[in-house]
Formats: structure tokens, sequence, C-alpha cells
């Protein structure tokens, strides 16, 4: 059950595709800004689990990655 609230709108700006796992780069600055690797953050109504999180060239937490299962995306 959904019990959060829309914080931001992102927007995907990179999809790797591997064999077994898919990693997708979110540009989302006011919700990276306050993430943590290891922590689940909701994207389009699922949970995904934040690997990396990057920063832009200013030092500004700006990017989250998560990895993708074949599971998830069916």
């Amino acid at each position: 059950m959904f019990t959060g609230l829309v914080q931001e709108l992102g927007t995907v700006v990179r999809v790797e595709r591997a064999r077994s796992v898919d990693r997708l780069t979110v540009h989302a600055p006011k919700t990276a800004d306050h993430l943590e690797t290891g922590e689940s953050v909701a994207v389009n109504g699922v949970c995904l689990t934040v690997i990396k999180i990057r920063s832009q060239k200013s030092g500004v937490r700006s990017h989250f990655e998560v990895d993708i299962v074949p599971e998830t995306l069916s």
C-alpha cells in the first residue's frame, strides 16, 4: 500500500541494459539530495533500492541509480 506523498517528478536520463539487471539513472535533485545508498525510493509506484547517488559538477546531489531485474520490468 502506498502511503507516501509524491515529492518530485524525475527524469530518466540513462538506462544501461545488462543480461540479468538493468540500471536506471534518474535526475531528481530534490529527492536525490535526501537519499542514501541502500534506501528505497518509489519510482512510478515501484519501490527500488538506491545503488548510487551522483552529483553534478557543482557538487549538488542530483541523480540516483537503481537496478531493475526482469521481474520488476514485467
